[in-house]
């Protein structure tokens, strides 16, 4: 389900809400070999008070997993899902 689809069909008004439980979970699985490391980051990316915070903490993330292009495309995937809110 994406605010695309829901424009398609005339449910611009529709809120899109999202299972932080499964979310952290998949994104353990995505970002397995580097999670000890960033999941302080991610718990605090997931409390973000502004979007400010939100983008300061997602460059630490990449920051932090820079060596690994599989984990900085999972974290960039991520934003580009709450941007599109």
């Amino acid at each position: 389900m994406t605010t695309l689809l829901l424009d398609s069909i005339d449910m611009n008004e529709t809120h899109i809400l999202y299972d932080h439980f499964h979310l952290k979970a998949n994104l353990e699985k995505s970002l397995l070999c580097n999670w000890k490391v960033l999941k302080p980051t991610i718990e605090l990316m997931f409390r973000a008070s502004s979007q400010e915070i939100l983008k300061m903490l997602l460059k630490k993330a990449i920051n932090d997993c820079s060596r690994n292009t599989n984990c900085v495309s999972t974290l960039v995937k991520l934003m580009d899902n709450n941007t599109s809110k």
